[in-house]
């Protein structure tokens, strides 16, 4: 039988083993994301030499970087001292994860538009999320922000069944799409950024809207009309 001394000690040794596995992903991801970073802005320079399309997109990478670092940093930091927000951090950090891959994507384009559409993305999308402006430090932190799907007829009357889903805005990866209960209880934490929602029954994709979600707001509400 395990006495409570040795309980507590197994508890306390398996909190640090998770902080410690959870820092050294934060760690890499960090490593990760810095590298992508350099090797897409070697790309664009490269680019620009050869093609005059290209130098306004390299001239705008350093400015991204700075937004990219310190959400970055502010991340790390708050991921070490605050025990209470590592649902917030880790959905960040998935999120972050998908610049990574946009970024890989771009790499592969030889589409001026296209690449600046991903970058505009990146940029507004991190606005969002760090707020770097912000005077309250509390928005320069990751919070998650809860998010209320309801379905409506045409006379208002809310309609009960409809699936609901949501993901970043632009993602080539099926495992960022998160699920909410269905309607007429869609409610979930999500962190905030520019995010694709979606209602479906059945299987079929019924509507979508794309929404701006901002962590300075308690509750957002997101209503689909049925025609």
């Amino acid at each position: 039988m395990i006495s409570r001394f040795t309980g507590v000690l197994l508890l306390i040794l398996y909190s640090l083993t998770a902080f410690s596995q959870n820092s050294s992903w934060n760690k890499s991801l960090k490593y990760k994301t810095t590298q992508t970073f350099d090797n897409l802005n070697r790309y664009l320079y490269n680019k620009a030499a050869s093609n005059s399309e290209f130098q306004s997109i390299s001239n705008r990478m350093d400015a991204l970087g700075l937004s990219l670092y310190g959400c970055l940093t502010g991340l790390e930091d708050q991921d070490l001292y605050s025990r209470r927000d590592k649902q917030a951090i880790q959905k960040y950090y998935a999120e972050i994860d998908n610049y990574n891959s946009l970024m890989l994507s771009a790499m592969m384009m030889d589409n001026a538009d296209s690449i600046t559409e991903l970058l505009d993305y990146i940029e507004k999308d991190l606005e969002i999320k760090y707020e770097p402006e912000a005077t309250d430090p509390e928005l320069r932190k990751a919070k998650l922000v809860k998010v209320k799907v309801r379905v409506l007829d045409s006379l208002n009357r809310e309609q009960f069944g409809f699936m609901v889903f949501v993901k970043p805005e632009i993602s080539l990866n099926p495992s960022h799409i998160e699920t909410f209960n269905p309607t007429n209880n869609a409610e979930k934490d999500i962190a905030p950024g520019k995010k694709l929602i979606w209602i479906e029954r059945n299987g079929i994709r019924i509507n979508e809207r794309k929404e701006g979600i901002r962590k300075s707001s308690e509750l957002v509400l997101v209503d689909f009309i049925l025609n």
